[in-house]
């Protein structure tokens, strides 16, 4: 077998500039627009024909992005071409992913990535035909965290289209809506919880054995993994408290505002997640309800610099009220799909287990493929 040979980066790859695209410019065609957070918009126009590698330089960084197809990557973003001679790209890309670049950031107020910094890293890389066969691994484990995932967006999309169909077609129409549905808050049909942060100074309340979420985690369409840990004594010390599996959470603050999830686990959360707990309605219908509102409830929000929701807005918010067995059909139709979507999600966590796992031990050597 071929030697693995001691680089930099600078040995490697063109860590390439990208170019301004102001939001006002961008005239959303198909062509996407990667920024440092990811995809943020759309255009008629390539920069670069593809395949490339992006990686963000300034605002965002440590993640890094992968485009099969012709996009444009603006001026917070390095970009890597492919050189079939030297690398295969795809191993770049998740080389990348190995080289902790969010502990190179040199930025004292926005996080950035120096590009003489970055050139400076070291590695080891091994023959190209290895790089191509670890690429390959690496690549069938995101193949298929990506079909759950679009197998979850088609299935909560039938949800919704049902809710739409059971609920909302036949509003206004005398003739087909109920006589008694009606509206009514949230507060009536749900208990809300804010959830609470035990102070970061104390070790003694972090690191045991009861689950903790933050707001970022309400962007998974299914919860099924906290972000932290905390001591039974951080628990009682702060506001937060356990919530029950099939609780709906709603994130009330910051760049998550209005997101919406569910938990698959016993959990507790922080002061920006409020926990909705169904008390008089199937948890299924009070998620799609919430949904279906969420934009409208999100422009209820106050504040100056810092927006947010508060707990009581939510519990006035009125939603539509079905009656029972009206409800009790929309279940019946939608409870195999929640139950695959909540199947899906401990699926593919368990698959990005065994990726984070594996992918730094084959970067580094340290794992070979027979």
């Amino acid at each position: 077998m071929a030697a693995w040979r001691e680089l930099k980066l600078r040995d490697l790859v063109v860590l390439n500039y990208g170019k301004p695209l102001v939001a006002q410019n961008r005239t959303g065609g198909s062509i996407p627009v990667y920024s440092s957070a990811g995809v943020t918009g759309h255009h008629n126009a390539p920069l670069v024909e593809g395949p490339g590698v992006i990686v963000p330089r300034k605002g965002t960084i440590g993640q890094v992005y992968y485009s099969s197809r012709p996009f444009w990557p603006i001026d917070t973003v390095f970009y890597i071409l492919p050189n079939e001679d030297k690398y295969d790209l795809s191993y770049v890309y998740y080389l990348f992913q190995t080289l902790g670049l969010d502990n190179l950031n040199d930025g004292s107020v926005v996080p950035s990535l120096n590009r003489e910094v970055l050139y400076q890293r070291g590695f080891r890389l091994p023959p190209l035909a290895e790089q191509k066969a670890i690429a390959g691994v690496l690549k069938s484990l995101d193949d298929k965290l990506d079909f759950i995932n679009r197998q979850n967006a088609d299935l909560e999309a039938t949800a919704e289209a049902i809710y739409s169909y059971l609920f909302l077609d036949s509003l206004g129409q005398p003739n087909l809506t109920p006589v008694n549905w009606g509206l009514k808050p949230i507060k009536e049909v749900a208990h809300t919880y804010l959830g609470g942060t035990p102070s970061r100074d104390k070790p003694e309340y972090w690191g045991g054995p009861v689950p903790w979420i933050n707001s970022r985690k309400v962007n998974d369409i299914r919860i099924v993994r906290p972000s932290d840990w905390l001591t039974d004594l951080g628990l009682k010390r702060s506001a937060a408290k356990l919530l029950p599996e099939k609780t709906i959470v709603l994130a009330l603050t910051g760049s998550t505002i209005g997101q919406i999830s569910v938990l698959e686990i016993e959990t507790s959360a922080n002061q920006s997640v409020l926990g909705i707990v169904p008390r008089k309605i199937p948890y299924e219908y009070l998620y799609c309800a919430l949904k279906f509102n969420i934009e409208y409830l999100v422009s209820r929000q106050t504040g100056g610099a810092q927006q947010h929701l508060t707990k009581s807005q939510v519990d006035n918010f009125k939603i539509l009220a079905p009656d029972e067995p009206s409800l009790a059909e929309f279940q019946r139709l939608v409870a195999e799909i929640f139950q695959k979507i909540s199947r899906n999600r401990f699926q593919a966590q368990d698959i990005q287990d065994i990726r984070s796992t594996v992918l730094p031990r084959l970067i580094s050597g340290d794992l070979q493929i027979s």
